[in-house]
């Protein structure tokens, strides 16, 4: 008869003191310095901004880049590659690569998801992304909604800042979403609203 080893994990010294910790060295910086578009952390690596910015979600066997479902009721985003059913054949990249999705709906219903806190960011900011949304529009209705939750105010409330209503008909069609110079940080929210039955799919390319 053997005695199991038991098993210890190491505590995240920086959790204390509301800290990020840098993955390279163990190295706490300031939470403020996560997704701010620079490398604080040790390179090769950069493990504060690895989850920022331009993603194709293919990164170790898939990732959701930061990105989190904060959907309540039946439907949520999920990761999946390759071919769906209604859907399309394969992401817009490689088409055989990951790709955030939504299932199909026969009644009024939406998804959401959330970036990590981010920025500031400058005038120039954009979110850019490729969607495939093929509905018919003379039965069905399909809108995607972004829009920010400051983290000065615990990220409750939101603020409407742009949407894409067009469908994409049976490909993947780009979009971009100018989000502007914001001061203060924030996360960027994605609502997918629709009704009626139909499929629909996204692939985040770069922020």
């Amino acid at each position: 008869m053997t005695t199991p080893i038991p098993t210890s994990t190491t505590a995240n010294p920086c959790e204390a003191h509301n800290q990020f910790m840098c993955l390279e060295n163990r190295q706490c910086i300031d939470r403020s310095k996560v997704c701010d578009f620079t490398v604080d952390c040790p390179t090769p690596g950069g493990s504060d901004e690895a989850e920022c910015g331009t993603c194709t979600f293919d990164d170790k066997n898939g990732t959701y880049c930061g990105w989190k479902d904060f959907s309540y009721g039946t439907l949520q985003w999920n990761l999946v590659h390759g071919s769906t059913v209604d859907g399309p054949s394969g992401d817009h990249t490689t088409g055989t690569g990951f790709y955030m999705a939504v299932a199909a709906s026969s009644f009024y219903n939406f998804a959401s998801k959330r970036t990590p806190a981010i920025g500031p960011t400058g005038y120039e900011c954009q979110l850019k992304f490729w969607y495939y949304m093929d509905v018919d529009d003379a039965s069905s209705y399909a809108q995607i909604v972004v829009y920010k939750r400051d983290e000065a105010y615990n990220f409750t409330g939101f603020v409407f800042i742009d949407g894409v209503s067009e469908g994409s008909g049976p490909q993947w069609k780009q979009a971009t979403i100018n989000l502007g110079e914001h001061a203060e940080r924030f996360a960027i929210g994605r609502v997918f609203v629709f009704s009626t039955c139909f499929f629909s799919l996204l692939n985040f390319l770069s922020l």
